[in-house]
């Protein structure tokens, strides 16, 4: 019986230990929350500001954790590079921001965990922010003085002239008109020289069949050389800005040459060093400059270091919105580039596949019945 009554109270000890071990771990499964990283510095896609997270990523994240009752917390992360790095590795399991599916994201040598995305929720092409070219007669002069054109063609009207000034004066041993003649040789020369440059006064530099012909030939080069930089100067002054309607290809070679900046390891740069991989760009002193954040790129060009930022369109409307309202005029949306991409969340290497069904149910249902479209033009608006 004393044995007995020692077996029952053995149950009755260890029962609460077996509840403790079989159950609780379902139950702390249940409230353990996934690692939602947003990018920051990133609007309108995400950011964090005042102690608040925002964006329309975070605001569609919101309205799929709310469908799929999943509990998350939120991590700040400094750049989609970052994002990408540490969703492969499993440091978190969502990604948040503009994230672009592209083909070197799906496919990177350097690791064996390629990163994972949701099916797509939008897609956002690329556009330049320009800043508008600033008037003046000072820089006029300077377009005009380092104009490569306008260079050469000062140096062939003065060279040819004076290889004809040359040939005439060897030819009738000087120039013999009183009109011409000074009181040294050098002098003379050189106001032949300046005759035939200018086209004044050609009938005092000599007579004869071989003298008239260089003459004239002389004229006629100087007249066609002029006509050139005449035109070159017109375009030059009165050179506008206007939204790009060529190749990619002369955009590039423009844009560059204008100076542009982008965000450091994102699609801009991407595409940009795909764009320019063939190209030999020459007589350019121009960088294309990578920085982080909205600020950093706002920045380079509103102090005049470049004219062009090269982002998603979206950001881009999103940039020129910052700008002060005095100083907006002075921007535009230059060339939306004939490119889209593929925008999704970013899963977590060690994201359990169910969350992958989950979301992404939700996402294409959400996307059937245009839920999707009003959740990111509100965030638009605000």
């Amino acid at each position: 019986m004393f044995f007995n009554h020692i077996s029952r109270a053995k149950y009755i000890i260890f029962f609460p230990f077996f509840l403790f071990f079989f159950f609780l771990p379902e139950s702390v499964a249940a409230e353990e929350k996934l690692i939602v990283g947003v990018v920051n510095n990133a609007a309108p896609c995400s950011d964090y500001r005042q102690g608040e997270y925002i964006g329309s990523s975070i605001d569609l994240w919101k309205e799929i954790a709310t469908e799929t009752e999943i509990p998350y917390e939120f991590e700040l992360i400094e750049s989609e590079a970052e994002a990408i790095q540490r969703s492969q590795y499993g440091d978190i399991d969502i990604g948040l921001s503009c994230v672009n599916i592209i083909s070197s994201r799906l496919e990177q040598s350097d690791t064996a965990l390629n990163p994972e995305f949701s099916v797509p929720y939008k897609e956002d092409g690329l556009a330049f922010l320009s800043k508008k070219k600033e008037f003046g007669l000072t820089l006029v002069l300077k377009k005009m003085f380092t104009n490569k054109i306008l260079q050469r063609s000062v140096t062939l009207l003065f060279g040819f002239s004076l290889l004809s000034a040359t040939a005439l004066w060897f030819k009738n041993k000087g120039f013999n008109h009183r009109d011409v003649v000074s009181k040294n040789k050098f002098h003379t020369f050189f106001k032949g020289w300046m005759m035939l440059t200018m086209g004044n006064g050609l009938e005092e530099l000599g007579e004869g069949f071989i003298t008239t012909s260089i003459v004239a030939f002389s004229n006629i080069i100087n007249l066609i050389i002029v006509s050139i930089f005449v035109g070159t100067s017109a375009a030059v002054v009165f050179e506008q800005d206007t939204i790009s309607e060529g190749s990619d290809i002369d955009l590039i070679v423009t844009k560059i040459n204008q100076g542009i900046v982008i965000e450091k390891d994102s699609i801009s740069e991407v595409w940009l060093n795909r764009k320019i991989g063939s190209l030999i760009i020459k007589d350019t002193d121009k960088e294309i400059i990578k920085v982080k954040g909205n600020e950093e790129l706002l920045r380079n060009l509103r102090n005049g270091k470049v004219s062009n930022i090269l982002a998603g369109r979206e950001r881009v409307d999103y940039l020129l919105s910052q700008i002060p309202v005095t100083e907006r005029s002075n921007y535009y949306i230059d060339a939306d580039m004939k490119n889209s991409t593929p925008q999704a969340i970013l899963f977590g290497f060690n994201l359990p596949s169910y969350f992958h069904k989950d979301i992404n149910d939700v996402i294409l249902q959400m996307r059937f019945n245009g839920k999707i479209d009003k959740i990111l033009t509100k965030s638009r608006i605000n």
